[in-house]
């Protein structure tokens, strides 16, 4: 018997970053998330993105880096 082929992933070397963590979601709204709620990210930018915003919103991350900006701005 032949081997199988194996199907090329369409989209590899990527993986889905949820905006809202999946720990700030209450178990009862637990569903499997919509496409809208997903990020596709290159999996070490992901890696990355954890490594320095750990588990905070994209709201959060965008305000942070707004507040970082303006005290930048003031010297």
């Amino acid at each position: 018997m032949g081997r199988k082929k194996r199907k090329k992933k369409k989209y590899s070397g990527r993986n889905y970053h949820h905006i809202v963590p999946k720990s700030r979601i209450l178990p009862c709204k637990r569903t499997r998330a919509k496409l809208q709620e997903l990020l596709l990210m290159k999996i070490d930018r992901h890696d990355y993105w954890h490594r320095i915003f750990g588990d905070m919103t994209l709201d959060e991350v965008v305000e942070l880096l707004t507040r970082l900006q303006r005290s930048k701005g003031k010297k």
